[in-house]
């Protein structure tokens, strides 16, 4: 396979984010740990500030999997308790006890976070986007909104990247999608 322009920055950026990964998952792991949660899903809305800087959108998602599992095993212990099967509704209602911990509003309160932290990082995707070739207007199209807003917001954001991150953040990159005459 011939080798594409910027195949050696973007096996860095795998790395890199595999680093990153292995750091949010030590950070989590030291917060669940020093609570006592090992093994446990961790308290992501008791624990929102280390949750935000861990990039926990896999915690977050644990909460609501884990209503949406109660669910349909409440479903599955009502059918159990109409057909007067015992042992299922047994099963049924020790998994529930089981989930017991996450309620409606955890779930809520979960993908309201969830939405706010892939929002913010939205313009990382619509990085790869630009780069894989694609127009604003197709990047609008996908995220509701024109391509003019689209090219709007993701510059919006790449001046806060700037200016929060510094060193840390490849600006050239970022702005290099811009469309021509554009700068961040």
């Amino acid at each position: 396979m011939p080798s594409r322009p910027g195949r050696r920055a973007a096996t860095a950026d795998a790395w890199w984010l595999g680093v990153l990964r292995g750091v949010r998952f030590a950070v989590l792991a030291a917060g669940a740990s020093a609570c006592g949660r090992v093994g446990a899903v961790p308290d992501v809305l008791a624990d929102r500030e280390m949750t935000r800087m861990s990039g926990g959108e896999r915690e977050l998602l644990a909460v609501w999997d884990r209503l949406n599992e109660r669910a349909m095993w409440q479903r599955a212990a009502d059918k159990a308790r109409q057909t007067g099967q015992e042992e299922h509704l047994r099963v049924a209602e020790r998994e529930i006890a089981r989930l017991a911990d996450v309620t409606g509003m955890d779930a809520l309160q979960a993908v309201a976070e969830l939405i706010e932290l892939l929002t913010g990082r939205r313009w990382i995707v619509m990085l790869a986007a630009r780069e894989e070739g694609a127009s604003w207007d197709e990047i609008g199209a996908t995220v509701g909104m024109t391509g003019q807003d689209a090219e709007d917001w993701y510059r919006h954001k790449i001046a806060n990247q700037e200016l929060y991150l510094g060193t840390l953040y490849d600006a050239g990159r970022a702005r290099a999608v811009l469309s021509p005459g554009q700068t961040a």
